[in-house]
């Protein structure tokens, strides 16, 4: 039988960091890709994607008692698209106060490194150039809770490669069994 593996797609897709989100998800099946049935468009079925080895490539990892510089992570968030602000509210937001920096991720690995998140902020606490601690942030009140040994961060834009070796099309990594209903057969004709 056909386990569901998508959201319904419709018109061009799923937002970026929803797409990204899926392509990790199905990649990271303990014993490889499911079988599943997702309706789309063909427009939505053809978008390119990053490469999965191409996000844990250029993903950021941090994790507690890990020595980085504080500045470099920034540097690394305003490569991969993120904006600075005075506190996050949005997935792709970061706002950074003394040995602070609160990141507001559309995509992350969870600790385990084994599945995929859904958005999340955290605060990355330094101790001069180390990590001390890195805890989920609650958005209303903006105070942290949960503690996370590490977290991987995936640029979702950003960080410059040539489209034929940073991307392929989404229907390249679904698997072989999926079954694909396609929506607006006019349109097909005209793609």
């Amino acid at each position: 039988p056909f386990i569901a593996i998508a959201r319904h797609l419709g018109g061009l897709g799923l937002s970026a960091p929803e797409r990204l989100r899926l392509v990790l998800e199905l990649s990271q099946s303990a014993s490889g890709p499911r079988s599943g049935m997702i309706s789309t468009s063909v427009q939505a079925l053809n978008q390119p994607i990053p490469k999965v080895d191409t996000l844990r490539q250029r993903g950021l990892e941090l994790a507690a008692g890990k020595t980085l510089d504080p500045q470099d992570i920034i540097t690394w968030l305003v490569e991969a698209g993120f904006e600075r602000t005075d506190s996050v509210d949005y997935p792709g937001q970061f706002a950074h106060r003394g040995g602070i920096l609160d990141i507001f991720a559309p995509v992350s690995l969870a600790s385990t490194g084994s599945s995929v998140s859904e958005p999340q902020a955290v605060r990355v606490e330094f101790f001069g150039d180390q990590i001390e601690s890195i805890r989920l942030i609650d958005l209303d009140t903006q105070r942290s809770g949960e503690a996370l040994k590490q977290i991987t961060l995936v640029a979702a834009v950003g960080q410059s490669l040539s489209i034929a070796q940073a991307t392929e099309l989404f229907i390249n990594v679904l698997p072989p069994e999926t079954i694909v209903v396609l929506e607006e057969p006019t349109q097909i004709a005209e793609v």
